[in-house]
């Protein structure tokens, strides 16, 4: 019965044009919501099903034709400044180095859009993107500033209806959409057994306040299951509050107090000197650890692959664009890459 069910008959019971129950079907948000319901349901009750093949091949001549008219992505951000994202660390860089390489080689333009440029309102970004025949958006990490301060819903004046979207990291939170992330948890668990094969066994954990909802508390999870595993007594972490001058400057009592062997930090550089002015010798009386790793710099840690999340970012938002899912999903999915361990002097080997 349900493959004499076509797309004709959907409509011609809905009163509808076949191409009005096409766009319904694939929530077009040019179909006004209550009518793509209706169609919706009335498909849904007659037992329709989309032939497989049929929509490969419709797939395949939409991608053909978007590659000829050259579409575009966008690449928004909403940092303080148009192009602070660019300045302050080279994994923002390398996204973007990635994800414009894979659009490009997928038959997209990739072009950056600043959220809060002067007179930025949702009904000007949405023209600004369908006049540039913006398909879809990947949406930066806001920046750790704005999050720890609470502002990292600030301009995000997007029609999300109208788009298909993905979010690269865990922010900003909201909206829930479809995102790429480095794998916080599994980087965390890597460096304390890579640290541990070294014989290393008491591990302190320091981060700057708000990086820990950042990134969804992974890291510190993932000490407590590994110090819980090996029964040991798990180092309170130290939190230093963001921003503030001489800050780092904790972190010296805290070492004394707790003496942990290894400090794992997102960017352990930042109180290494702190370390050395105190007479506490890295690494012969404490090792560390980078959560973040850069490829130039002599320390132990992960390396976040940040070009790899970027590729997949756009391999993930083109699959979706071939498939017609536009605005926020019910179900959002989050992908991980992972990282790589990558040794350095800050630790005995």
């Amino acid at each position: 019965m349900t493959d004499s069910i076509n797309m004709q008959k959907v409509a011609e019971i809905a009163g509808v044009h076949r191409t009005t129950v096409s766009m319904a079907l694939k929530n077009n948000p040019k179909i006004p919501q209550s009518t793509r319901k209706r169609i919706q349901k009335i498909a849904n009750d007659m037992g329709y099903r989309p032939n497989p093949m049929v929509s490969a091949l419709m797939s395949q001549r939409r991608s053909n034709s978007k590659l000829a008219a050259q579409s575009a992505i966008a690449f928004v951000t909403n940092w303080e400044t148009k192009f602070a994202w660019k300045n302050i660390s080279s994994k923002y860089n390398k996204i973007y180095k990635g994800a414009k390489e894979q659009a490009n080689l997928l038959g997209y333009n990739l072009e950056h859009i600043w959220l809060k440029e002067p007179g930025m309102t949702t009904r000007r970004v949405t023209k600004i993107m369908q006049t540039r025949g913006i398909y879809g958006i990947v949406v930066a990490p806001v920046s750790r500033r704005l999050f720890v301060e609470n502002k990292a819903y600030e301009n995000l004046n997007v029609d999300w209806d109208q788009f298909t979207s993905v979010a690269v990291g865990y922010t900003p939170p909201k909206p829930a959409i479809n995102r790429v992330v480095h794998d916080y948890f599994h980087a965390m668990r890597r460096a304390i057994h890579e640290c541990s094969k070294l014989g290393y066994s008491r591990f302190g954990l320091v981060l700057e306040e708000g990086i820990i909802d950042a990134v969804d508390h992974l890291w510190h999870a993932a000490l407590l299951i590994e110090d819980y595993q090996a029964k040991r007594t798990m180092i309170p972490p130290l939190f230093i509050k963001a921003f503030r001058k001489n800050a780092w400057q904790e972190i010296v009592p805290w070492f004394r107090r707790h003496k942990p062997e290894i400090i794992i930090s997102l960017h352990p550089e930042s109180f290494s000197d702190i370390l050395k002015d105190s007479a506490i010798r890295v690494p012969q009386d404490v090792g560390l650890v980078s959560l973040d790793k850069s490829e130039d710099t002599h320390f132990a840690g992960i390396q976040q692959e940040a070009q790899r999340i970027g590729i997949a970012a756009i391999e993930l938002l083109v699959g979706q664009i071939h498939q017609n899912k536009i605005g926020i999903p019910a179900f959002p999915q989050h992908l991980l890459i992972q990282g790589e361990w990558s040794p350095g002097s800050t630790i005995n080997i």
